[in-house]
């Protein structure tokens, strides 16, 4: 937490401005000869140095951090994509298992339909639960039992 707070933008501008500062009055050729500032040439060139140093290191840390959470960004989207891409395979396989029990099941119901047309009606039970499956054209058996449409 303390590293973040030291390596963020505003405190790498405030030292950015301090070593400018700290540059200009250690190294600008004639500000050693003025009174007031003369005697702070040396302390300055100190400052700058340190200054320097602590810049490079907190930029170092820094970058070295962002490089860290790059690759954990990295990582969780590497993770993702093989989600996307086992999730892609899952439906892809679904569809095919549903067309596939879609197809069993259209084959069944044209079995069964065929076995129903095949059954003989019996003369003794008028019921036909088929709804006229069954019945075949001359057939006398299926249109004695069925009966009329006005006849309820």
């Amino acid at each position: 937490m303390i590293w973040d707070i030291m390596a963020s933008d505003l405190v790498l501008s405030l030292l950015g401005l301090l070593l400018a500062a700290a540059a200009v009055v250690g190294w600008f050729p004639l500000l050693k000869y003025v009174p007031a500032i003369g005697a702070y040439v040396p302390v300055a060139r100190l400052v700058a140095v340190l200054v320097l140093i602590a810049v490079s290191f907190l930029m170092g840390f820094r970058t070295s951090d962002e490089r860290e959470s790059m690759e954990k960004l990295r990582a969780t989207l590497a993770a993702r994509e093989a989600d996307i891409a086992i999730a892609g395979k899952s439906a892809t396989d679904a569809a095919m298992r549903a067309n596939r029990i879609e197809a069993d099941t259209d084959a069944r119901h044209q079995d069964d339909a065929a076995y129903i047309e095949a059954l003989e009606a019996d003369s003794a039970c008028a019921f036909d639960p088929f709804g006229g499956v069954r019945s075949r054209p001359g057939n006398a058996v299926n249109a004695a039992a069925r009966p009329s449409a006005g006849s309820r």
